[in-house]
């Protein structure tokens, strides 16, 4: 556990216990995928699924920060709202895309985030390490080949425009995180972005419905009520909690690397058949884009000794 005193964190955590935590957390968001696809067949529609993930892990890091009697300083409150602004902005292109696009591109483009991560750092002055540049383009290489289906990939249209977009926030977020979790109370920030991200999905949901969508008038089954409350509790409270405290300890890049464990993590789940009506298959090329993908990590943390010059 990390102490809090004050509005910083107590740095008692050792770097590998932060990439345990941001594992873990990666293994909880690849199951949220099994999550959203058993929420959508139950007839909830995206922003409203939005609004519930994300109002529920407000209320789940609501509920800690009370615990914890942490005081909300306006400063990480606010870098939250920044987040949450970011998160509604990518959530929103992805779901947007994936209504002209296929799933594996979307999958693939939304994986890029990897890549923009590293291109925001730069922007603000960061010096990207070399074995972190390589460990990107390693892991880019295996989203590729695990997302890879015959014939999906053709052409170039609005859906994946859409995708890259949100790609491109959620390379910011990861960026932005490391940043204000440094500087602000981790937990706050963590709030502020959930909270940010249901009240803005809300808006939406007034000011933009989507057609036909049920809003909350879908089919409240004991399935669909799991489903959202691991998706507000598990995958959003708690795991963003942990992703605004540990990444104080990672740098941007080096969690984006990090972060592509979750594809592989989802598509692990699904082979499964735990979650009811979703059960996949791996090609070999998918199986070997799996294995790549495993070893963008494993030269993020030790590939410096393959760049340095001998003597």
């Amino acid at each position: 556990m990390i102490a809090m005193t004050g509005s910083r964190p107590v740095k008692s955590i050792s770097h590998w216990g932060a990439i345990g935590a941001i594992v873990l957390i990666t293994f909880l968001w690849g199951g949220s995928f099994s999550a959203i696809q058993y929420s959508v067949q139950a007839g909830i529609d995206v922003p409203t699924l939005l609004v519930l993930r994300f109002g529920l892990g407000a209320l789940g890091l609501a509920v800690l920060l009370l615990v914890l009697r942490t005081p909300i300083a306006w400063p990480a409150l606010r870098d939250g709202l920044i987040l949450g602004v970011v998160v509604t902005g990518g959530f929103w292109f992805q779901a947007e895309g994936l209504r002209h696009t296929t799933v594996p591109k979307s999958s693939f483009i939304t994986g890029l985030f990897v890549l923009f991560t590293p291109v925001v750092a730069t922007f603000f002055g960061e010096r990207i390490k070399r074995h972190h540049a390589v460990a990107v383009l390693v892991s880019i290489l295996g989203l590729y080949a695990l997302t890879r289906s015959p014939g999906a990939y053709g052409g170039w249209n609005l859906g994946d425009l859409d995708s890259l977009f949100g790609a491109m926030l959620f390379g910011a977020q990861v960026y932005l995180i490391a940043r204000y979790a440094r500087r602000s109370n981790p937990l706050v920030v963590a709030f502020g972005q959930a909270a940010g991200t249901a009240i803005l999905a809300a808006l939406l949901c007034i000011f933009w419905p989507v057609p036909g969508a049920a809003g909350f008038a879908f089919a409240w089954t004991p399935g669909a009520i799991l489903a959202v409350a691991f998706l507000g509790i598990v995958a959003t409270a708690l795991a963003s909690g942990v992703q605004c405290t540990m990444q104080a300890k990672l740098g941007a890049t080096e969690a984006a690397v990090l972060f592509t464990l979750e594809p592989l993590f989802a598509t692990l789940i699904a082979l499964t058949g735990l979650v009811p009506g979703i059960h996949d298959r791996l090609s070999l090329v998918q199986w070997a884009g799996a294995l790549i993908l495993l070893a963008g990590p494993v030269l993020a943390e030790r590939g410096a000794g393959l760049f340095r010059r001998p003597g």
